[in-house]
């Protein structure tokens, strides 16, 4: 722990602890981030854990069917609490949730080959909630969300992974800074601007979740096919722009950062 943290009291990192609680300054009413920034940091998202977050989401929303994509150790999985269907061309030593009575299907796919093979379609399979935290690249999440909500079932919910850079080095497209350990968002923060121009009829819901935010995207339409004959502008215009040249002001300006506690208390008073 650093010494600006001993002084403040405060730790400089999250660790999932099993429950959402009144963490953040958004919670709490405070002007300052609860956890320091580091040298680079340009932003602090300094919410609950991303994974209590998603846990209390299946918790209150109970899916019937989970899809996910990207699940690698299988953390994210872990919290699955129905029918699930796991996409990664490369899961790692994991121990899956068996869940009595529950279907579960494991595709070692890259997504785009796993929605192309028509399993879920065959299987009958039509996610109320989903997961997609796969390759760190605009186009690859683009190509997830349109093919996710596709299969999805109508009116159902998503959430998003890792759209809130915090640093300008993390949000690189290049994906061998995964070798070094180092944080990676990649340039997947394009996408949320994208659905916010072109999907007004989608509630998007960006929350303050430890490291890199957490967006909740609800309202999905199967037959919407905006965002499919958009894709090749979307490539085009955004793929090679960085957040610093397209205005990182002016992308945290386009929407709200909510409290994730406040957020999953106002969703669990919906659901009773």
């Amino acid at each position: 722990m650093s010494l600006i943290s001993k002084l403040r009291g405060k730790t400089t990192a999250r660790k999932p602890i099993g429950k959402v609680t009144s963490l953040g300054r958004l919670a709490n009413g405070g002007s300052e981030p609860e956890i320091p920034p580091v040298t680079g940091e340009f932003r602090v998202n300094d919410g609950p854990h991303y994974l209590d977050v998603l846990a209390e989401l299946h918790r209150i929303l109970r899916p019937d069917w989970y899809l996910e994509v990207g699940t690698r150790e299988g953390r994210s999985l872990a919290l699955a609490l129905g029918n699930y269907v796991a996409i990664d061309p490369d899961f790692h030593r994991q121990s899956p949730p068996l869940l009595p009575g529950k279907r579960a299907h494991f595709l070692s796919l890259t997504s785009d080959d796993a929605f192309a093979s028509g399993f879920l379609e065959r299987e009958g399979v039509r996610p109320q909630f989903g997961f997609l935290d796969g390759m760190h690249l605009s186009e690859f999440l683009m190509r997830d969300f349109i093919n996710y909500e596709r299969v999805a079932t109508a009116g159902s919910a998503v959430a998003l992974h890792d759209c809130l850079p915090f640093t300008h080095a993390a949000e690189t497209r290049d994906d061998a800074v995964i070798a070094t350990g180092k944080p990676w968002t990649g340039d997947v923060w394009k996408v949320v601007w994208w659905l916010l121009q072109h999907r007004p009829d989608l509630k998007v819901t960006v929350l303050d979740a430890w490291r890199s935010g957490l967006v909740v995207i609800e309202g999905l339409d199967p037959a919407n096919t905006v965002l499919s004959g958009l894709y090749d502008r979307f490539v085009a215009e955004m793929r090679d722009i960085r957040l610093q040249d397209f205005g990182t002001d002016r992308y945290f300006a386009a929407f709200d950062v909510h409290s994730s506690s406040r957020f999953i208390e106002t969703l669990r008073k919906a659901k009773a």
